[in-house]
């Protein structure tokens, strides 16, 4: 998301795939906030203080921006959002997990510890290695 026009991109897919909150891995942005782009979604966001690596980032809607309770930034990999639901509160967490990194391993586990065990919902992408063979 760190080139221009890419947050519209991503904008309209969202909007075609008929999806209210979208998770991203790698935005690319620095620092932590909660910004509007120019498609009328909403952006909470969590990226690295300095540099435009990693980072993740929860995209919602304009229709479902209301829904959000609250949203806690834990690192550049890691951002935490709860929002309601029909039936209920949910605690979304988003991670983007570089391969062996017990740092990022820690957090996550202390942010789920944080958490109500009933309402979690974890998304992301794990970099994860199934099978004996891990070429590739």
């Amino acid at each position: 998301m760190y080139r221009g026009g890419t947050s519209a991109q991503i904008a309209r897919e969202m909007k075609g795939y008929q999806l209210d909150i979208l998770g991203i891995s790698e935005c690319r942005w620095t620092g932590a906030e909660k910004t509007r782009v120019a498609s009328a979604q909403t952006v909470i966001y969590s990226g690295d203080e300095e540099l435009y690596k990693g980072g993740v980032a929860i995209m919602i809607s304009h229709s479902a921006v209301k829904l959000l309770i609250e949203w806690t930034p834990i690192s550049y990999r890691i951002i935490t959002a709860r929002v309601y639901t029909r039936y209920r509160r949910v605690t979304i967490i988003l991670v983007y997990a570089p391969h062996d990194k017990k740092k990022e391993e820690e957090q996550l586990q202390e942010t789920l510890d944080e958490c109500n065990k009933n309402d979690i919902l974890i998304v992301g992408d794990f970099n994860t290695k199934v099978g004996n063979d891990n070429m590739g």
